[in-house]
Formats: structure tokens, C-alpha cells, sequence
């Protein structure tokens, strides 16, 4: 942990220099715990699930988390390094996207949301079953992953449900599935960005 908030102070550093403002939600491959609203400095801001940020006039509504579909092989691979007596932590119990319909309820004029996963109509769309990576983990002994997955995006189409009747919805935006996808519905532009990919919001 030190380490890490060593690693941060720097980027921070960086980041000031060049006048950039970073927040950052937690992805399925980050340890929650640096999530929970204290890890923060200047220009770097590691923020809770459901924090609400106004930028240049516009509310935004953040949330994190997802399913690793590779926590077998993670799992096994802390297992090793904890043989050699080292800590290498590469996955987390608690990594997944929780549903806080309170927290939810509360959003007000929210224009943007921002999460790691998305709901289920949103690409990739696994009505009809999931594809042949997440089928590869399955085979290697993950038989509850799918269940996990299938549950997961059910839940957070529940966050959308709440969100979408109080709050005037213009973009979501989410990662996590690795390319570059544009969904609409409700008039709602559903953006997954792929790696490295930004997006300009105006």
C-alpha cells in the first residue's frame, strides 16, 4: 500500500504539472479498498461507487466494478507466489459491480454516467450465451462464472431502471470488454470505449 500511494503521489505529481484533473472508478482488476474516498491528492482522485461529480456545469455519476472472467487462473497464480512466501495480489473477493439502490435513488440531474461494466442490452449482448474466451475460463473449472456474468448485468440494468426515471440521461459510458461499441436506446448513447480509447465529452 505504501508502494502504491507512492506510485500515485508521483503520477499526481504529473498530473498538476500539466493541469489535468484525473478521477478514476474501479475496474474488476483493482483492489476496492484504495476505492473507498480517501485515496486522494490534487489532481488524483480514486473515488467511491455512486459518487456524483459536477464538471463545467454538468452532473456525473460514477460507479465501479465487474467480474474477472480470468480469477481462476489470477487466483491460482497468488497461490504460487504465496508458496514462495510472497503477496502478489491480482484478485479480489469484493471486485464485482454492487448494486446500491439507495445510493441510486439519490442521483439527481444526472447527464452522464460512467461505469466499468454496462447493462445487459448493451454490447456484447449474451442472450444467446457468452463467447468463446468466457467459455474458455468455464472449461477450466470456473462452472459458476456464467451464472455470475448473467447476474451481474442484470443487476446493473437495475441501476439503469432507477437512474433513467429521475435523471435526464444524455451518454453512459463503461470498458471493461476490451473494443469499441455504440449502443442507443431511450435515447441514450451507451459508448463502450475499447483499451486506451478516450472520448470527448462536449
Amino acid at each position: 500500500e505504501y508502494t502504491d500511494k507512492k506510485n500515485c503521489a508521483a503520477l499526481n505529481v504529473v498530473l498538476s504539472y500539466n493541469n489535468i484533473k484525473m478521477y478514476v472508478i474501479r475496474g474488476n482488476h483493482d483492489n476496492p479498498a484504495y476505492f473507498d474516498g480517501t485515496w486522494e491528492w490534487s489532481n488524483l482522485k480514486l473515488l467511491k461507487d455512486y459518487t456524483t461529480l459536477e464538471i463545467n456545469g454538468d452532473n456525473y455519476f460514477l460507479v465501479g466494478g465487474a467480474v474477472s472472467i480470468d480469477r481462476k487462473p489470477r487466483l491460482a497464480q497468488m497461490l504460487e507466489y504465496a508458496k514462495l512466501g510472497m503477496i502478489r495480489d491480482s484478485y479480489w473477493y469484493d471486485e464485482y459491480f454492487i448494486l446500491n439502490k439507495s445510493e441510486a435513488k439519490k442521483a439527481k440531474n444526472i447527464k452522464y454516467v460512467i461505469t466499468h461494466t454496462a447493462p445487459k442490452f448493451c454490447w456484447p449482448d449474451n442472450t444467446f450465451g457468452f463467447g468463446q474466451l468466457v467459455n474458455h475460463f468455464v472449461a477450466m473449472g470456473d462452472s459458476k462464472l456464467i451464472g455470475e456474468l448473467t447476474k451481474e448485468r442484470m443487476e446493473i440494468t437495475k441501476l439503469y431502471n432507477i437512474l433513467k426515471l429521475n435523471n435526464p440521461i444524455k451518454a453512459w459510458y463503461y470498458g471493461h470488454f476490451h473494443t469499441s461499441k455504440l449502443t442507443t436506446r431511450d435515447n441514450i448513447d451507451f459508448h463502450l470505449l475499447g483499451i486506451s480509447e478516450y472520448k470527448e465529452i462536449r
